[in-house]
């Protein structure tokens, strides 16, 4: 079983927390709005050959993968919109990867990083 998926003591429930884009068509800053929804989905370890690419400040953080049925989103910075956040477990994490793969069984594998919030 590749990434764990199915295995019942990686499921887990998520919520994620998406803000709007923060520029309006004209390029003028903008009020994120924010959207809420809890979905299920499998948590692993980021394997070691993705783990080595890394950037040190990436992986001395924490980083893990979903896989999920739900659209998660990275961010943007050409077009202004913000990764998508994630609570799991009473942590936050912000997605910095998301890749859709849509044979077999139609997935999103996304790599999320921690993030400390004040």
């Amino acid at each position: 079983m590749r990434w764990g998926v199915g295995e019942e003591n990686n499921m887990v429930r998520v919520r994620r927390d998406r803000a709007g884009a923060t520029v309006d068509s004209e390029g003028y800053p903008t009020v994120p709005t924010e959207t809420q929804l809890v979905f299920p989905g499998t948590r692993d370890s980021v394997p070691h050959d993705v783990m080595v690419l890394l950037p040190e400040g990436e992986r001395t953080a924490g980083v893990l993968l979903i896989i999920t049925e739900t659209e998660l989103r990275a961010g943007k910075e050409a077009t202004g919109d913000l990764p998508d956040r994630v609570l799991l477990d009473g942590e936050t994490w912000e997605v910095r990867e998301s890749q859709w793969y849509p044979r077999v069984i139609p997935h999103y594998e996304v790599r999320i990083q921690r993030i400390k919030t004040p």
